[in-house]
């Protein structure tokens, strides 16, 4: 049996078409996630970053809590269209002990003026020309924005995103570690 070229040529086609539809499908459901990362959370508690109102803040601080840490800017699309969902995330397991943070690769004016734009449910800090570093450090490998990482009460990564993430794709991360901390 011969295949003619334009078959494999049509075939090769279709393959490629599939393989992209499911990335981008993987990419509109969530992100893409990993559940081993490579990376430490020990920069991130070393670091001091400034809010809103420009107060500088040690994340050194935040220990002992579970926290999202998103990765944003404001010229960023996916990045803004995530953040109402972790604004709810934010606002239903606040009194478990989570805390969702954004940390801005942008400089305090522009933080600042997203923030009173936009306002969302959970803290924001301005990491400029640091994001990249210590996002990287966390395990953002690709230097993706938005990037999404998990950390739980012991400091430890436990999961973390590239791309948009979703409410509920979140949820299924933190709530085994809220439910593991109020066991007795």
């Amino acid at each position: 049996m011969k295949i003619s070229r334009r078959a494999l040529f049509i075939l090769a086609l279709l393959l490629i078409a599939a393989g992209a539809y499911s990335l981008v499908s993987r990419w509109q459901e969530g992100g893409f996630s990993q559940d081993h990362p490579a990376a430490s959370s020990a920069r991130f508690f070393a670091v001091i970053l400034p809010d809103v109102k420009g107060t500088m803040q040690p994340m050194s601080e935040l220990r002992g809590r579970i926290l999202v840490v998103n990765f944003w800017a404001s010229w960023c699309p996916p990045c803004r269209e995530e953040m109402p969902e972790l604004s709810e995330l934010q606002a239903m397991y606040r009194d478990q002990g989570l805390l969702v943070l954004g940390i801005a690769a942008e400089d305090q004016e522009s933080v600042n003026q997203f923030a009173s734009e936009s306002p969302v449910g959970y803290p924001l800090f301005a990491a400029d020309t640091e994001a990249g570093p210590l996002s990287y450090s966390l395990g953002n490998h690709r230097s993706v924005l938005p990037y999404t990482v998990v950390i739980d009460r012991d400091g430890h990564i436990v999961k973390t995103y590239f791309g948009r993430i979703t409410r509920h794709l979140l949820e299924q991360t933190v709530k085994p570690l809220l439910q593991a901390s109020t066991a007795p």
